[in-house]
């Protein structure tokens, strides 16, 4: 599904992914803004905070993103990726919140 800014999720999204997974957390936009200077880098954020979960190196993610990204991306996803990855490193630092 592709949802776009006219688009809502649905308002029952979240108690059914809660229902199936149990080990959902959530990231407010506020606490993802005020990290990003570039909104266009979420994306490779939220990569930064899955790749807490994965047994990947960093300098493997690092090594991917530069190959796959244009060169004039690389520096600003690359911040992007390590600001994710460090300031949510721990199950308890993901806040949850209202959606």
């Amino acid at each position: 599904l592709f949802f776009s800014r006219q688009n809502r999720y649905p308002t029952d999204l979240k108690s059914k992914m809660m229902a199936k997974y149990k080990n959902i957390k959530e990231i407010s936009w506020s606490a993802i803004s005020k990290y990003l200077s570039n909104t266009k880098s979420v994306n490779i954020f939220i990569l930064g905070v899955l790749s807490n979960y994965f047994s990947f190196r960093v300098k493997d993610w690092q090594k991917a993103m530069k190959e796959k990204l244009p060169p004039k991306l690389v520096d600003l996803n690359l911040a992007a990726f390590s600001v994710g990855r460090n300031k949510f490193s721990g199950r308890a630092k993901i806040r949850e919140f209202n959606v």
